[in-house]
Order: C-alpha cells, then sequence, then structure tokens
C-alpha cells in the first residue's frame, strides 16, 4: 500500500480523492494483490471518469 502511494498501511485515507484511491487500488492490483471483500473501484459507474481504470479495462 505503502509503495502505491498511500500515507499508511491500512489503505484508509479519507483526504483522497476519488481519483487517488482509483490509482492507488489499481497499482495494488498491478502488484498481485487483490481485496479479500471483492471490491472494485473500476466497476462503480462514478460521474467522473477515473484515469486510473482506463488502462485496466
Amino acid at each position: 500500500m505503502l509503495a502505491c502511494g498511500e500515507n499508511n498501511g491500512s489503505g484508509v485515507d479519507p483526504k483522497a480523492s476519488f481519483q487517488e484511491m482509483a490509482q492507488r487500488l489499481v497499482c495494488v492490483k498491478r502488484a498481485g494483490y487483490t481485496r479479500r471483500d471483492g471490491f472494485d473501484i473500476c466497476a462503480l459507474h462514478p460521474k467522473e471518469p477515473l484515469k486510473a481504470c482506463e488502462s485496466v479495462q
């Protein structure tokens, strides 16, 4: 998580924008990690396109 820009190892940053969260989660996914809860930020349909998710699809 830290290598992907998180401020702490928990992955919780209430000040992060949706874009920043997407970028960090995509980075972690590319590193080979998966979430136990199956959450996929790129599967959401936010009001603004997520640049980090464009390269994943």
